[in-house]
């Protein structure tokens, strides 16, 4: 998994995903997506002004935990990041 991010000119943060089809099916890939949205709903990153762009290449262990706990770690680097 890889996250591209770049600052934005609004007011608040929007989030792109991307997933490959060697992912899996639809429905692991949907999954993926949903649990990558819900996480950037409740992080705090959706209130800065950033663009987050989360590709999804090769097959990763979708379990929400695991995922969402890797999620919130990167989010919270790009928030430092952007707020500095």
């Amino acid at each position: 998994m890889r996250i591209v991010w770049r600052t934005n000119a609004l007011t608040h943060g929007r989030l792109g995903i991307s997933v490959a089809r060697r992912w899996g099916k639809a429905v692991r890939r949907n999954r993926f997506r949903r649990i990558v949205r819900e996480t950037f709903r409740q992080h705090a990153i959706r209130h800065l002004p950033v663009d987050v762009l989360v590709i999804a290449k090769a097959p990763l262990d979708a379990r929400a935990r695991g995922l969402a706990q890797e999620l919130a770690r990167m989010f919270d680097a790009i928030a430092d990041e952007v707020k500095k």
